[in-house]
């Protein structure tokens, strides 16, 4: 359990701040801020959480790999959300300085445009 624990840990601040996520990905998230007992968190509410309230229960009908898929999901979404940010940064940076690239090669072209820009104003200064 205390990998879950470890996991959120390592989210960054951004993944844990973002309202750019679904709502239900929102709840685990939040539930992975305030859990406690272990066993509690797993048995009854991650369960919830995700949609499985009755899991523990004799009467469940859905099944524990329904319950881990649908977790599974959310984890992913939540692991995912940075790799978005940086992505709709670089297609708004491509797109207001006529760029186009991957990460790195923008990165280059913009060091190299604005560096220039920056070493032209501080000789005309």
């Amino acid at each position: 359990m205390n990998c879950v624990y470890r996991w959120y840990s390592q989210l960054s601040q951004y993944a844990q701040a973002t309202n750019r996520i679904s709502a239900r990905a929102k709840d685990v998230r939040a539930l992975l801020k305030r859990a406690g007992d272990p066993m509690e968190l797993l048995a009854v509410g991650l369960p919830k959480t995700c949609g499985f309230a009755e899991l523990g229960k004799r009467s469940a009908k859905s099944p524990v790999s329904a319950f881990a898929t649908a977790l599974k999901k959310i984890i992913e979404e939540l692991g995912a959300v940075d790799g978005s940010l940086r992505s709709e940064i670089l297609v708004i940076l491509n797109a207001s300085f006529g760029m186009r690239g991957t990460a790195p090669t923008s990165g280059t072209t913009l060091r190299t445009t604005l560096g220039r820009t920056r070493t032209s104003s501080a000789i005309t200064s």
